[in-house]
């Protein structure tokens, strides 16, 4: 398992199955239709759908960590502004060609679009966790985008070098968890945060590459302790690989052994079907 989580997000972004579920293509904020009449800027309409996702689901969560590991409701990690603000440095990615997303200057904002209420037709930048820019954008960092963000202008950094209390990255917390959960065992646990914060600065010195991090926690001693062992629930499909290991069983993924059996349909016995 190996890959920048920070183009997992990039591509994510443009994804069409992302772009139509979380409502990209219509995230369309220069709108000259609802201009003042006689201003050449048009009024904000942003849709909030994927920027609040983009943080609240896919890279910071919507709180910082107690000690435990668990949420602390007391520190949230963003505003309802900031997700609007960021949802406007998201838009123009009102088109899909095959199979990715396009991105359209002439729908993104940027920072070029009136968003006082009520508008008085002056433009307004977009202002995220207190850093303002009128050229704030997300954008593949490849030749074929047509106006890559330059890097002080590429808003994908901002939820990404956000800090908390404890100045540890927001962001790489949030996914340092997501694995040693999956990995080793959930919060709560006592003094989780700490050790998680080690993984995260692992993370965050290599620009979100996974592997460094997780070679770091797959060999950390706690990964190896009685409760990494007995703590964590396994799947149908774990005890399947498992016991076709200790067999010996050959597979193909699909057929067990020398049968025309189905993997998937003594996996569907268990409960989980395999797509």
């Amino acid at each position: 398992m190996a890959g920048a989580f920070r183009e997992l997000l990039r591509e994510f972004n443009r994804d069409p199955a992302n772009l139509y579920y979380l409502d990209g293509i219509l995230n369309n904020f220069y709108d000259a239709q609802e201009g003042l009449p006689g201003s050449d800027v048009p009024v904000v309409n942003a849709n909030e759908n994927f920027g609040r996702e983009l943080m609240e689901l896919f890279s910071l969560g919507p709180f910082q960590f107690a000690t435990d590991g668990l949420d602390d409701p007391s520190k949230p990690n963003y505003t309802e502004e900031d997700v609007h603000q960021l949802s406007r440095a998201l838009s123009g990615w009102i088109y899909i060609d095959g199979e990715v997303g396009v991105w359209d200057a002439g729908a993104w904002d940027g920072g070029r679009g009136d968003d006082t209420k009520p508008p008085d037709g002056t433009p307004d930048p977009v202002t995220i966790f207190g850093v303002s820019n009128d050229d704030f954008r997300i954008g593949p960092d490849d030749p074929d985008n047509p106006v890559p963000p330059a890097p002080g202008d590429d808003v994908l950094r901002l939820p990404l070098d956000r800090q908390d209390d404890q100045g540890d990255r927001q962001a790489a917390m949030f996914v340092a968890r997501k694995f040693w959960e999956w990995y080793a065992y959930p919060a709560p646990s006592p003094g989780l945060k700490a050790l998680l914060a080690g993984f995260a600065a692992s993370l965050y010195a290599n620009d979100y590459e996974l592997e460094p991090m997780l070679r770091e926690m797959w060999t950390h001693d706690e990964f190896f302790s009685a409760a990494a062992k007995t703590r964590s629930v396994k799947s149908p499909v774990e005890f399947v690989i498992q016991a076709f290991k200790a067999l010996r069983v050959k597979t193909n993924a699909k057929y067990v052994g020398d049968a025309n059996t189905e993997l998937g349909e003594h996996l569907a016995q268990m409960g989980m079907d395999l797509f």
